[in-house]
């Protein structure tokens, strides 16, 4: 069966766990597991691949940049956005050789409601010529104990082996239909995931 069809059939029919319902409040929380079982064929050749990376705490991150972008199994585009000259540099010095990395264009902005505005109100334009495009960014979150392995949390469920992102090129391949993969949310904030006070 092809996994499309395996696909829709395990979203439609996949539920959340009744008693783990601290853990589970969005009745349509569902996933996958990836890496998957077997080895998917690699993304073809011509598909136009872009990652977008808010690089705000670019010192201190730089070698976990390194290693999460080795994981890619194609070469892509990068661009960065940062808001210091500083640290543009240093970006562009650090990167312009990586192995994983075809073309590299970086941007100073102001750090603006964190990534969203160089993800939407920025860059948006530039996600037209790509036929995938990866956000990612320096997630940091200083003032909650609970949160500090978000940004590895989600680093790891996207970028986290080649077999990672093989498998999610084949979610992309096979289902048209998916639009965005995101990973799990961290267990940390999944009782707060609801529409509260907004229904």
């Amino acid at each position: 069966m092809k996994l499309s069809c395996v696909f829709r059939e395990w979203r439609q029919l996949a539920k959340p766990v009744p008693s783990d319902a601290e853990l589970f409040p969005v009745p349509q929380n569902t996933s996958l597991v990836v890496p998957f079982g077997y080895r998917p064929k690699l993304v073809p050749p011509e598909r136009r691949i872009a990652v977008f990376f808010h690089a705000y705490y670019v010192q201190e991150l730089a070698d976990a940049i390194d290693l999460q972008l080795r994981n890619l199994p194609v070469l892509v585009d990068i661009h960065f956005t940062t808001d210091t000259g500083e640290k543009a540099v240093l970006l562009n010095e650090r990167f312009q050789s990586h192995p994983r990395i075809r073309r590299l264009k970086t941007t100073i902005t102001a750090n603006r409601g964190r990534d969203i505005y160089p993800k939407i109100g920025l860059m948006n334009q530039e996600h037209l010529a790509y036929d995938y495009v990866l956000h990612i960014h320096t997630k940091r979150s200083g003032h909650e104990d609970g949160l500090r392995d978000w940004r590895q949390f989600l680093w790891q469920h996207l970028l986290g082996s080649p077999e990672i992102v093989t498998s999610v090129f084949e979610i992309f391949e096979r289902c048209p239909d998916v639009g965005m993969i995101a990973p799990q949310h961290l267990p940390f904030i999944r009782p707060w995931i609801h529409w509260a006070d907004c229904t």
